[in-house]
């Protein structure tokens, strides 16, 4: 049996710090869902780690009554610096 075999080299590019973020929305306890996502600032931008912090969020949303909370994470990237902040907008749903 003949067999190929393949190298691939990865340049994940260059590490953005994740300076700030930011949590908007109509009638919202925005130090609770900042408190419950958990996202560590000025370390690097992990976008996993964000999306998971927005699941927490919504999570507590919906212990509170939200049946359908949505979030949609806005990057402002600094390509100079390499950083990044976020603005997350938060719909509680009905």
């Amino acid at each position: 049996m003949k067999g190929l075999v393949v190298k691939v080299t990865v340049d994940e590019g260059p590490v953005y710090e994740l300076t700030s973020f930011r949590v908007t929305g109509p009638n919202l306890p925005e130090e609770e869902l900042v408190k419950a996502a958990k996202i560590p600032v000025e370390e690097p931008a992990n976008f996993e780690v964000v999306k998971e912090g927005t699941e927490r969020m919504k999570e507590l949303l919906r212990q509170n009554g939200y049946l359908k909370p949505t979030t949609e994470v806005t990057r402002n990237v600094n390509d100079e610096e390499k950083k990044v902040s976020l603005v997350i907008r938060v719909d509680p749903g009905d």
